[in-house]
């Protein structure tokens, strides 16, 4: 399908999309913060920080989840009961994505590797049964030869887990150093910062300052839209408009996601708040961004493996010194020398 729909993305168009969604994210995000990189990515130190809810943080995501709909339902209150107690976690420093990936970076993603657009058939939509009707769906899908232009700066949708790690990959590649998704701990640190306040902005809980149900438009905007969000670390769109991806498990074929998303309240915005969705899920409220490791974090990472490898031989063969000996051992006893 993407030879037919992509057939017009000769090279040099190609370069065009690309260089023009890299210029994009560079010329925005420079207007926020003095130390974002080329890349589009703001710092993270390393050091500790608190992570997780206190009984009081849940209470109020349980107040915060019935005034929104009038009613507390069963998963908000197991999601809830999923959150880690409050307590410091140690991380090593990193660089994560002033905001979450867009349908103009995805597109050029998609032109310069052919990979599958951002896509999810009408019956595969129906079988998820999450109450949305196709037509929201629709208004998300890729015509012609790309996103929709109305839409190409708001945040890529429609994704799995799989396939945001691939471009993350690829994006890595492109700055020489390791792209991923965040884990876990990474995204909530950057969200909340080290002092471990509930929302990217402090305690308390403003819908003005992001896009949920509350006080939204009823879908994704362009990212950055809500610069009053910011973390503490300059990345913007850390609560609502889309959940994002991480690299963390959730059981055999489930991924964490956080942030809370256009259609969802400001319970699950929280940086504490956590929820497990299958990798393969292609979903209309769901996105990604990525951090950037060092080239140096990947050389160490390549020489652990290689001493890793060295250690495991060195074992082995000690190993069989080992049982040779014993073997010699045991024939002397039987030979009775």
């Amino acid at each position: 399908m993407i030879e037919h729909r992509f057939a017009r993305g000769v090279a040099l168009g190609r370069t065009r999309v690309l260089l023009a969604a890299l210029a994009s994210c560079v010329s925005a995000c420079a207007q926020l913060r003095g130390d974002v990189d080329a890349a589009g990515t703001v710092p993270v130190e390393a050091g500790s920080f608190l992570m997780g809810s206190t009984l009081d943080d849940r209470a109020m995501a349980i107040e915060l989840a019935h005034a929104s709909s009038g009613r507390v339902t069963p998963e908000a209150t197991l999601s809830v009961k999923r959150e880690f107690r409050r307590t410091k976690v140690p991380v090593g420093a990193f660089r994560i994505m002033v905001r979450p990936v867009t349908q103009r970076d995805y597109f050029a993603y998609v032109l310069a590797t052919g990979a599958p657009e951002p896509y999810v058939d009408p019956n595969s939509w129906a079988r998820l049964a999450l109450g949305h009707d196709y037509r929201e769906v629709e208004q998300s899908l890729w015509r012609g030869d790309g996103p929709r232009p109305g839409r190409m700066d708001h945040p890529v949708v429609l994704v799995s887990q799989h396939e945001a790690a691939a471009y993350c990959q690829w994006w890595g590649a492109h700055h020489n150093a390791v792209g991923q998704l965040p884990s876990e701990v990474q995204w909530e640190k950057a969200a909340r910062g080290e002092d471990g306040q509930r929302y990217p902005w402090g305690d308390d809980y403003h819908p003005g300052k992001l896009n949920a149900a509350e006080a939204g438009p009823g879908t994704t905007v362009a990212v950055g839209s809500y610069p009053e969000g910011a973390s503490p670390y300059g990345a913007l769109d850390m609560a609502g408009n889309v959940f994002e991806w991480t690299r963390t498990r959730d059981g055999e074929a489930q991924y964490i996601v956080k942030g809370g998303a256009w259609n969802s309240d400001g319970a699950s915005a929280r940086a504490a708040a956590r929820h497990a969705r299958p990798q393969a899920l292609r979903h209309i409220s769901v996105g990604f961004r990525c951090v950037l490791n060092p080239v140096e974090d990947k050389a160490a990472s390549a020489r652990g493996r290689r001493g890793n490898r060295r250690s495991a031989r060195s074992g082995s063969a000690t190993k069989r010194v080992r049982q040779g000996g014993a073997k010699g051992e045991a024939g002397s006893r039987r030979r009775g020398d």
